[in-house]
């Protein structure tokens, strides 16, 4: 069985609700262009991954609320589910649609407070806040 993953990323200063909109269409366009449903294919995931400096509130409910999923000839030749991922980095928050809690748990572990180890003193990794583009 055949399982794909298509994944978008996207890289803002301020992320508000136009262009959270304009990024979910071009991303959903593109995934779903790339998608081939036939019998052998189980699933493929079409993922927008967003890290900007900040988000606007409008922009975080609207990301938490889009779902897609589409089943090709009632799952027998598979399924497209659409997940999203961002991280506001100046506050280090993290935010997904219900589909893309993996993926924000993979920014969480990458970008997220640093945890200790279980070597004394020693940290996994640290994020120092914004970035510049």
């Amino acid at each position: 069985m055949e399982q794909h993953e298509y994944v978008y990323f996207f890289l803002a200063g301020h992320l508000d609700e136009t262009a959270l909109r304009e990024q979910i269409a071009l991303s959903q366009r593109a995934g779903l262009a790339r998608v081939r449903p036939h019998k052998e294919r189980m699933c493929s995931y079409v993922t927008l991954v967003i890290l900007a400096d900040t988000i606007d509130p409008q922009a975080a409910a609207l990301l938490t609320k889009t779902r897609l999923r589409k089943n090709y000839r009632f799952t027998l030749y598979g399924w497209m589910e659409y997940r999203i991922a961002a991280m506001e980095c100046s506050t280090g928050r993290f935010y997904s649609n219900p589909a893309g809690r993996e993926a924000r748990k993979t920014l969480e572990n990458n970008f997220g407070d640093p945890k200790p180890s279980k070597k004394k003193g020693e940290i996994i990794h640290e994020w120092f806040g914004t970035f510049n583009h």
